[in-house]
């Protein structure tokens, strides 16, 4: 073998080595990058767990808040003997569907008794003003069930839900409720505070509409 050739053999294996140990060095880089991206991925996690548990933190008082008037969720119940009259009363008179009437019959059940007030008061006022039309609006500016003026009631609706959310039934009542309630303390009596609920200037009207629409509930047959 000549000097020529071994000199070019030698060439080629000092190549191989120098770009073995390039690939190799290239290989190690990419290793520590790697790792170091993991730990840098390790550390961010407990970071956004916490920031996950601030913002459960922030949320819950607000949820809490709320839960004065908001909308709770429904959890069926049984309604008394009165209640479960009024409501065959009140499928027959206005023409409603009874599964549809329930929840809302439930809820002016539980209403009623958190504030001390007869329920089917309540309902007879619902009939009265609404005819259980939960979108009601009239020219005077009364919404929902109860028909609730807003600019005079403002206060009473609960913060975020704006005049829209006297569209909502269970939000209605209980607002429609709470001024009823005010209007029979500041009345002396359910008479008084009735005509006072509907701003009514002609004696007692009103209130004789409810609460002959009441006693008609009572006395209904079963």
């Amino acid at each position: 073998m000549s000097v020529t050739t071994r000199f070019k053999r030698t060439t080629i294996h000092l190549k191989g080595a120098a770009l073995s140990l390039f690939h190799h060095g290239l290989l190690l880089i990419g290793l520590s990058l790697g790792f170091a991206s993991l730990s840098s991925v390790a550390n961010e996690i407990p970071a956004r767990g916490e920031t996950a548990q601030s913002i459960q933190g922030v949320a819950a008082p607000a949820d809490a808040a709320s839960d004065d008037i908001a909308v709770q969720a429904h959890v069926p119940t049984t309604l008394s003997p009165r209640m479960q009259k009024a409501l065959d009363y009140v499928k027959t008179r206005y023409k409603v569907s009874k599964e549809a009437m329930h929840p809302l019959f439930e809820t002016v059940q539980r209403i009623s008794k958190e504030h001390g007030i007869d329920p089917l008061l309540i309902v007879a006022i619902i009939g009265i003003e609404s005819g259980f039309k939960s979108d009601a609006k009239s020219a005077g500016g009364g919404h929902g069930l109860m028909q609730i003026i807003p600019r005079y009631h403002l206060s009473k609706i609960p913060d975020g839900l704006g005049v829209k959310g006297l569209m909502d039934p269970a939000v209605n009542v209980k607002v429609g409720t709470i001024i009823l309630d005010d209007a029979i303390s500041r009345a002396g009596n359910p008479v008084g505070g009735l005509q006072s609920y509907n701003g009514s200037k002609k004696k007692k009207l009103f209130a004789n509409r409810v609460l002959a629409e009441k006693a008609r509930m009572e006395h209904s047959a079963p």
